[in-house]
């Protein structure tokens, strides 16, 4: 038998004879890929927004990866959903089971909208990476199969001003002690409310100060440099 091989890009050929007669023939090889990588969490950074609003998941923010599968077939399954906030596929609700594609995050598809109102201010949601053949995926190196996770940062938005809800002259006067006298002025007297921030961080700058008296703060002793808390 007489072997030919053309050039490496085509097919081999060869001819077989007995010295009398030959004939030619051509080999066919047929190759099939196995998938035997599993899926790279190349990029899992989370997600940065405004409370109440919405924000597109980026592929710089997720993204997958694999070298012996196509991106449209890997796929994240989703194990746990946002709790302060929904997951949106062009703009409806994921599918049930809840899942979505490298593709949909590629296309600029994916999104997360923060429920309005709500006092959260990080939220995340569970995945598992899969290409629909290997068990587990790959981070950092690591075969790993439990649920990765991704953070979304919540950033609240003071949207109201705050306003005076109580306001009530003090007119009982305490004896201090050493001779001075002083009228207390307190939650009772002077309230704020603010519906976007806490009464704790509520405060009462003094813009001009008594005119026969002077505050003083009663746990320091302050009288100078110093703002009332609504507290």
């Amino acid at each position: 038998m007489d072997d030919t091989w053309t050039d490496a890009a085509t097919q081999p050929h060869f001819v077989v004879t007995n010295g009398a007669s030959s004939h030619s023939g051509m080999l066919l090889f047929t190759i099939e890929h196995g998938d035997r990588i599993p899926p790279t969490l190349k990029i899992n950074a989370g997600l940065h927004l405004q409370d109440s609003s919405t924000a597109t998941i980026t592929p710089d923010l997720l993204q997958l990866t694999d070298l012996d599968t196509t991106t449209s077939n890997l796929t994240y399954l989703i194990t746990l959903l946002p709790r302060y906030g929904k997951l949106l596929l062009k703009g409806t609700r994921l599918p049930s089971p809840p899942r979505f594609f490298q593709t949909d995050i590629d296309h600029l598809d994916l999104a997360y909208r923060h429920n309005p109102g709500s006092p959260a201010e990080l939220d995340q949601f569970y995945f598992l990476p899969s290409d629909g053949t290997n068990k587990g995926y790959l981070e950092f190196g690591q075969l790993r199969e439990e649920p990765a996770v991704f953070n979304i940062q919540v950033e609240k938005v003071d949207r109201i001003s705050p306003s005076l809800s109580h306001t009530e002259s003090p007119n009982t006067i305490v004896d201090l002690g050493a001779g001075r006298y002083g009228i207390f002025i307190t939650s009772r007297h002077l309230q704020g409310s603010d519906p976007d921030s806490p009464l704790e961080q509520l405060e009462f700058s003094i813009i001009r100060p008594p005119q026969f008296g002077f505050l003083e703060n009663a746990a320091t002793g302050r009288t100078r440099g110093w703002i009332l808390l609504n507290s």
